[in-house]
Formats: C-alpha cells, sequence, structure tokens
C-alpha cells in the first residue's frame, strides 16, 4: 500500500491514466487498477458534477455553433473550419454579421453564462486542494505484457519502486 498526497487535479489526470489501461491483462495488475479507481470514484465524480453544463448553457452553445455556421465561409455548402488549440473554429465571412449574433446571445443567455463562469471558478479553487489516498501498489513482474512506456509514465505513482 503506498500513501499518495496529490492536488484534485492531479487526481483527475491520474484517473484518466488508469482508464487507460484498465483494457490491459493480467490478473493481479487489472486488480490493482480496479482497487484504484474504486478508491477514488467517489471524489472524481464529485469533481465532474460541479462543471456539468445547464440546460440553459448547453442551449448557448447550440445556438452560438449555429451561428458560426451561418456566417462562416462555406465551401460545396458547408462552412469552412480549422483547428486551433486543439479547438474546432470556423472561417468567418461576414464579421459584423456574427458579431453582432454573438452580442445578442451573450445577451439573451446572460444568466447561464455568469453561471457558467461561477462553476468554472469553482472548479479552479477544488483543482488546487489536496487529497490524500492509499492506493494498492502495482509491482514490475505484474506489468502485462506490451504495457508502454506512456502506459507506464502514466500510472508511475503506484508502481513499487519507480
Amino acid at each position: 500500500m503506498l500513501d499518495i498526497k496529490m492536488t484534485k487535479e492531479e487526481l483527475l489526470i491520474f484517473h484518466d491514466n488508469l482508464v487507460l489501461v484498465t483494457n490491459l491483462k493480467g490478473t493481479k495488475f487489472a486488480y490493482a487498477i480496479a482497487r484504484n479507481l474504486s478508491l477514488i470514484k467517489d471524489e472524481v465524480e464529485a469533481l465532474q458534477k460541479v462543471v456539468i453544463p445547464t440546460e440553459d448553457f448547453l442551449e448557448y452553445e447550440r445556438e452560438r455553433i449555429q451561428s458560426n455556421e451561418k456566417y462562416a465561409v462555406k465551401h460545396n455548402g458547408q462552412p469552412q473550419k480549422y483547428m486551433k488549440d486543439d479547438r474546432e473554429q470556423f472561417f468567418i465571412g461576414d464579421q459584423t454579421g456574427f458579431d453582432t449574433a454573438i452580442l445578442i446571445l451573450r445577451e439573451k443567455y446572460k444568466d447561464a453564462l455568469d453561471n457558467r463562469q461561477k462553476q468554472i471558478k469553482e472548479l479552479e479553487v477544488l483543482l488546487v486542494e489536496d487529497v490524500f489516498f492509499t492506493f494498492r501498489e502495482i509491482e514490475e513482474n505484474d506489468f502485462p505484457e506490451g504495457i508502454t512506456a506512456k502506459q507506464l509514465i502514466g500510472i508511475s505513482r503506484i508502481i513499487k519502486g519507480f
């Protein structure tokens, strides 16, 4: 057993890394991964619930995307997009029309946007808090065949002697 202190943000990343190895075979390995996921489940779910968007915010997002598509440059009838900072963006053809539509949307959904900002700020405060867990360690001889270096690095906190 291994006592580990980490921030809640680190916990979310660690959770994702554990999930990435759940498909690997090996009884002892699988047991340790399952036990550790079970151990952190409640904390992870509580953090995820903090940022579940409200229906009003989701409605705003749908309308915002429709505005993007409406004012985007079209090729063969399809809005043209590109990736920027891992986010899909639209090439806007009518910037003035688009800006006006977005201002109207922001006013219409002001309360939803304000609430979303509060959710995000609440999560930011929570993510820097520390949590303590006693994890089940994994020994080197329990590694499943075919585990990659990237996967090992992702779960290195619970590897004995790492």
